[in-house]
């Protein structure tokens, strides 16, 4: 049988059935008649080879490809280096929200009609659901010696590092559940298993950016259950394990901004456009996109718990602090506030110095200290943590003080153990000679049934007033100790928990470096490299400078996708503290 070439990478292939190009995923064949693209473009008529088998759409014209690389542009400049919904490095913008010419939603059960049928299946080359264009196992091609320029694929240079490469998932989002990772691409979403790459389904995808760049998804959520994506106002639902358009909803003229489980039921939020004041829209969904209820509320407060797991219902409403029953809307207790600053369910009185945690299950008061002259309170780690102008003070959950200590609150970071509470004061921006304060204490181990304290957000730094920001500084804790990091983005230290010594991290970098912590690991952007290290070690990657997850790590950009084995830079595992 006579080979075919790919016209694009050059790559042979002598099955004439294929219709995608494993190496890099473009279309080998014409589409059938009658298909339209993304924008509503008719490109059944192209001329090419067919066989009347399922068919995907073919190759763009002119400006059909023009307007992706548009929108590929928009979304390289909106933000290089995300996780998630925010960035690792705090300098870059990542934020996604569009600007531009809104979308009207279409009728909730014809969605999409008049442009591609967005519950049609990609096909399989096969038959058998397994096919997977550019997905290949372990690492591509070393780079060529004395080469400054990357090849056409995401390499990494350590043997083994890759567990798995795609070069047809690019530098648009990638959204990941426990089982999945969801490319957001403009024509097609298509399903990985994380494990291997395999593509589980693809779906149409008309995607506003593909005809209105600016029209950028505003929001998006993967879980077990459903993927749900924001285009303005505008949600769509699909099935997580098959695509399937579960249902849409049309929000107008609020932009949702957030989207999160609560309690296991699936919220939206976003801005009231036409609001006088500042309020924020809470909508409560079922699977299928019915509204079960529909809020205003002056501020969500954001209780972040740990990846993939659901937080309460909390909003600052009518003065009061409310917690509401996420699937019906119905109030669950109400706080007044009576003018108190709020972290999280710290309430803090500035007149008389009272602070009182409460609990996010049934609004009761878990803890209360009076310290006069305070000016923030909140919890973090399980500690309450209570901010005068140059020093602070820890009590546990029990209201044992735990100590004072002066420091500057806003180089201050906090980090907590069941036995052990670090507190680490960076030094100030341009020090000839910068070195950390580091104290370690141990906390008294509250028994006896005592409620834990709620932390209220991810957030490491103490606790400051409205309108007084923290300092770039980070805290994360790896195998082999504590990093802090900060204000300048290449400080960075080890602390051992046990003596307090900090040991300055030797990092890889250049004038224009960017430079993240998280999830045990370091990761330092130079140009298309990233290097990537741990307490065990380090390996670079080129030509996936994006970051869609810390753990599993997953890098993606415009030359491809790879999961790489980070337990090669992970050293020995953590203790238990």
């Amino acid at each position: 049988m006579k080979a075919r070439t790919c016209p694009d990478c050059g790559r042979t292939w002598s099955d004439r059935g294929a219709v995608w190009c494993a190496g890099c995923g473009s279309t080998l064949r014409r589409p059938r008649p009658g298909f339209r693209s993304a924008g509503g473009t008719d490109v059944g008529d192209e001329a090419g080879e067919g066989d009347g088998s399922p068919t995907t759409p073919g190759p763009r014209r002119p400006w059909a490809l023009l307007t992706v690389l548009a929108a590929a542009a928009t979304i390289v400049v909106a933000g290089v280096l995300t996780s998630g919904d925010r960035s690792l490095w705090p300098s870059t913008a990542t934020s996604t929200d569009g600007a531009g010419t809104e979308q009207t939603a279409g009728p909730a059960t014809e969605p999409g009609a008049g442009t591609v049928d967005l519950n049609a299946p990609a096909p399989s080359a096969d038959g058998t659901g397994e096919w997977s264009p550019g997905t290949e196992p372990g690492a591509a091609a070393v780079v060529p010696a004395g080469s400054s320029f990357p090849p056409s694929e995401p390499t990494c240079d350590t043997p083994g590092c890759a567990i798995w490469r795609s070069t047809v998932l690019d530098q648009r989002p990638l959204l990941l559940s426990e089982r999945l990772a969801v490319h957001l691409g403009l024509e097609l979403l298509v399903a990985v298993d994380l494990d291997t790459g395999r593509w589980r389904w693809s779906r149409g995808h008309n995607d506003p950016r593909g005809v209105s760049p600016p029209a950028a998804t505003t929001a998006s959520h993967l879980d077990e259950r459903t993927l749900v994506i924001a285009y303005g106002h505008l949600l769509r639902l699909h099935a997580a394990d098959t695509g399937r358009i579960l249902g849409e909803v049309d929000l107008g003229p609020t932009q949702v901004t957030d989207i999160r489980r609560h309690d296991g039921q699936l919220v939206v939020t976003g801005r009231v456009a036409d609001s006088e004041v500042p309020r924020t829209r809470i909508v409560g969904l079922d699977d299928a996109g019915g509204v079960r209820y529909d809020l205003e509320v002056e501020t969500p407060v954001r209780e972040l718990r740990p990846e993939r797991t659901t937080a309460p219902l909390l909003a600052v409403a009518g003065g009061d602090l409310v917690r509401f029953d996420a699937t019906t809307g119905t109030e669950r207790w109400r706080q007044s506030l009576d003018a108190r600053q709020v972290d999280g369910t710290t309430l803090l009185d500035l007149d008389s110095g009272e602070v009182t945690v409460h609990s996010t299950r049934d609004g009761r008061e878990l803890l209360r200290v009076v310290r006069p002259g305070a000016e923030a309170a909140g919890v973090r780690g399980g500690v309450l943590i209570v901010s005068f102008r140059d020093r602070i003070e820890l009590y546990d959950r029990d209201g044992t003080a735990l100590g004072e200590l002066a420091v500057t609150p806003e180089r201050t970071v906090v980090d907590t153990t069941s036995r052990q509470v670090i507190v680490a004061t960076l030094p100030a921006a341009g020090s000839d000679d910068p070195q950390p304060q580091v104290r370690i204490g141990r906390r008294t181990g509250a028994r006896g049934g005592l409620a834990s304290l709620p932390s209220i957000g991810n957030v490491a730094t103490v606790p400051l007033p409205p309108g007084r920001e923290p300092e770039q500084v980070q805290v994360m804790r790896r195998a082999d100790g504590v990093v802090i990091a900060g204000p300048q983005p290449d400080w960075a230290w080890v602390v051992d928990a046990a003596t307090t010594a900090a040991t300055r991290l030797d990092l890889p970098l250049l004038p224009s470096s960017a430079i993240g912590h998280g999830e045990g690991l370091t990761i330092v952007r130079n140009g298309q490299r990233l290097t990537v290290l741990g307490s065990g070690g380090s390996f670079a990657v080129r030509g996936a400078t994006q970051i869609a997850s810390l753990d599993p790590l997953l890098v993606h950009g415009g030359n491809g996708t790879l999961l790489l084995d980070r337990t090669l830079v992970d050293g020995r595992p953590e203790a238990q503290g």
